[in-house]
């Protein structure tokens, strides 16, 4: 099947590469608007969905994974400016390990 692609990549490099996407299977009971909020840095994107009645926001996420501070940040700085009064659905890459000295690759 042919896909909708919804990208928010990182302007602030010079051929746009990292980012989120949303890919939406046409379907006549299912609308998905045009990207509504999408992140300078290309870590969240977020669009309006109708679907069998229901309407709701989807936010992707690609959170950083460098600090604490960092991801404390994204979620003050970046996510909750984004979340709707609405029901949303926020997904993506959290990056969060349960152990990170198991889970990681030593830097």
């Amino acid at each position: 099947p042919v896909y909708q692609v919804l990208w928010a990549s990182n302007s602030s490099v010079p051929d746009e590469r990292n980012g989120v996407a949303v890919l939406v299977r046409p379907s006549p009971h299912l609308r998905v608007s045009a990207p509504t909020a999408a992140s300078p840095c290309g870590r969240l994107l977020t669009v309006s969905v109708s679907w069998a009645g229901h309407n709701f926001t989807v936010v992707n996420t690609y959170w950083p994974s460098d600090s604490v501070q960092h991801r404390t940040r994204f979620l003050r700085d970046v996510l909750q400016p984004h979340l709707p009064g609405g029901p949303a659905i926020v997904l993506g890459d959290f990056n969060f390990t349960p152990n990170p000295a198991l889970d990681r690759y030593p830097v």
